[in-house]
């Protein structure tokens, strides 16, 4: 098809070159394509065209990636930065366990100066009653029994009144350290106690107030506003909002933790078996008679609780989570706060009865909640 010399392609305007002079009888088509591909020569002088080594299967190289001088500074930053976080933390580790160690030494060497204390009084003690024994058998051998009968009586008053003095037997030797005050330094925090007698105890449904709901896995106990469908039981606290747990202690230390941040008012502490089940007397109540220990919270105010007398405690920050800690054999019974370990109570008793964990809930609010905590897995 001839091209009209108004429909001509404005070839001066694409590829910047005259419009060409048609001879008689030339092929306008065959004269364009020849400038466009004198075009594409001008447009890659340093070789053949991507359109070209398609055309003869060659492969579109490829450039290498490039990277910046400021990419590269970044990285090395990044690097750096790293390092230098790892090498902070691993020394807040290193200064960590340094004080730990620390701390720990400084508890045993009051421990052997306690435990060398109590071996003097104790050598002292028995000193004086070797003293009296060679005092007493030149009178086995006595001719005047009068005489004899008239000087013991002196004695026995003489060592009634010494006695009276020194009636409380110096403390059992212990070799237990202060185990809040090694816990509780800097960040060290990891819940020793958790690994030295950790517990979870479960709560027994059997004692549970029919207002109160159990959870499945028998660590938390709840204010419900339905009673709950259980039978009756001798076991079980009909006035109270009381449970028990299954387990008890009768010997060793034992620690576990109870959540009651949530809670307007909770009582966290142990009971003997026998504590009475029935009634609305403080013989049945956590902490109100003598078969009973506890932590109350109320509010943001704790107070400690045992046989009828209420001690007030500052705790200067709410809390969240409370640690009970039990040395049964040396008759100690120990609150803690369990995110710093800051010790808030310990009651010293002789206990003579396998000893049960035990939850109060107040009635002030369907929902109210107490959780033990599962340290199986703490670490």
């Amino acid at each position: 098809m001839m091209f009209g010399r108004e429909s001509r392609l404005p070839t001066d305007l694409l590829f910047g070159v005259p419009p060409p002079q048609w001879e008689e009888g030339s092929r306008p088509v065959e004269h364009l394509m020849g400038t466009l591909r004198e075009a594409r020569v001008r447009a890659y002088p340093q070789g053949e065209t991507a359109h070209r080594r398609q055309e003869r299967g060659a492969q579109p190289r490829m450039e290498p990636p490039f990277y910046s001088a400021g990419s590269k500074e970044s990285l090395r930053g990044a690097t750096a930065r790293i390092s230098r976080e790892f090498e902070r933390r691993r020394e807040q580790l290193r200064e960590e366990e340094r004080k730990a160690l620390q701390r720990v030494d400084e508890e045993g060497r009051y421990v052997l100066s306690s435990i060398q204390a109590d071996i003097a009084r104790y050598e002292s003690r028995a000193r004086g009653l070797e003293q009296e024994i060679n005092q007493l058998l030149p009178a086995l051998n006595v001719q005047d029994p009068l005489s004899f009968l008239q000087d013991s009586v002196h004695e026995n008053l003489r060592r009634s009144s010494v006695s009276q003095e020194t009636q409380d037997d110096p403390a059992p030797i212990s070799c237990g350290l202060n185990l809040a005050k090694v816990i509780s330094v800097g960040g060290v925090q990891t819940k020793l106690l958790s690994f030295l007698g950790g517990r979870s105890p479960t709560l027994d449904t059997n004692s549970a107030h029919n207002r109160l709901q159990i959870s499945s896995d028998l660590r938390t106990v709840m204010v419900s506003g339905v009673p709950q469908s259980r039978p009756h039981h001798p076991h079980r606290f009909d006035v109270w909002g009381q449970a028990l747990c299954s387990e008890s202690f009768s010997s060793g230390q034992h620690y576990w933790e109870v959540d009651v941040g949530s809670v307007e008012l909770c009582r966290v502490g142990v009971a003997y078996g026998t504590i009475p089940r029935r009634g609305s007397g403080d013989e049945c109540l956590l902490g109100g008679n003598d078969v009973s220990w506890c932590l109350q919270k109320l509010g943001d105010s704790f107070s400690v609780h045992h046989g009828g007398v209420v001690t007030s405690l500052s705790v200067p920050e709410p809390q969240g989570r409370v640690g009970v800690h039990l040395d049964w054999d040396a008759g100690l019974l120990s609150f803690y706060s369990a995110d710093s370990m800051a010790p808030l109570h310990s009651f010293h008793q002789t206990f003579d009865q396998p000893l049960h964990p035990g939850l109060l809930v107040g009635w002030g609010k369907f929902g109210d909640s107490v959780r033990i905590v599962d340290l199986s897995g703490a670490s």
